[in-house]
Parts: C-alpha cells; sequence; structure tokens
C-alpha cells in the first residue's frame, strides 16, 4: 500500500530497537560471564542499516571479548551490550559461543549456545500480539 519494501532482517532490526521492556526477553539474551562470547557468523561485511553502537559492537565481535568487556571497551552498560548482541544475533550476524577453559588456555567451542536450559518462560501472546502490531504500522 505504501510502496515501501524493506528486508525482514531489517524490519526485525528496527522493531527491536524500539522496544522498551526487555523484561520477557531476558533469558534470551547473551550472558555477560566471561566463558561465552559473541562471534559474527560470517565476515562479510552486513549490508543492513546498523546503527551507530551496533556497529562499534559488530566490530569488536570476534570471538575473544565477553559480554562484559565489549562493554566496557565501549562504555556502555552491560545490559545494552546484551541487547544489541540479541539483536545481532536474531538477524543471524552473530551467535553466542562457548568457550571451554582447559588449565591455563583457553579453548573455544564453536557451538551455539543454547538458551532454553535457562528458563521454559514462553514469550506472552501479548508481547507477541502488540509487537506484531507494531510491526504492522510501520510497515
Amino acid at each position: 500500500m505504501t510502496g515501501i519494501s524493506l528486508p525482514a532482517k531489517e524490519v526485525t532490526l528496527l522493531g527491536l530497537r524500539v522496544l522498551r521492556d526487555w523484561s520477557s526477553l531476558v533469558s534470551k539474551l547473551p550472558a555477560p560471564a566471561p566463558e561465552a562470547v559473541l562471534q559474527r557468523c560470517s565476515s562479510a561485511t552486513p549490508n543492513l542499516r546498523l546503527d551507530s553502537q551496533e556497529w562499534k559492537v559488530w566490530n569488536l565481535v570476534l570471538g575473544e571479548l565477553s559480554i562484559a568487556q565489549i562493554a566496557a571497551q565501549l562504555g556502555l552498560g552491560v545490559d545494552r551490550v546484551q541487547q544489541i548482541g540479541f539483536r545481532l544475533s536474531a538477524i543471524g550476524l552473530v551467535q553466542e559461543v562457548l568457550i571451554e577453559p582447559i588449565g591455563n588456555i583457553s579453548v573455544q567451542e564453536h557451538l551455539p549456545i543454547n538458551r532454553s536450559d535457562k528458563t521454559n518462560a514462553p514469550i506472552s501472546a501479548s508481547f507477541l500480539n502488540k509487537f506484531m502490531s507494531f510491526l504492522k504500522k510501520k510497515g
């Protein structure tokens, strides 16, 4: 109707950027702990419209720094970097990986962490309905 066409990844990214209440997604956010890091899914530069903070996080997501280390380096709150990490993960740019320490050496497992074991709390239907209504209005 409007003639505007956006890829689903961009719509998802836009929707997650304006999300104010992250309480229903807390269990899905990347862990700030040192044994979990974010790693790029591809070395190619994304052709999506990332905001300045997303670009800064993207540039540091090399599978070496924890969320807390990225937050400290960028001067952002850990929760803010977790949200950015979630957004980048939701659109397939990054994944959370587990680093297993062996003695004094860390060996990286290139396996995504399954967050479903943290909690089985589903996202509320109300949240999904409001989110879909919002996306329809913006689209």
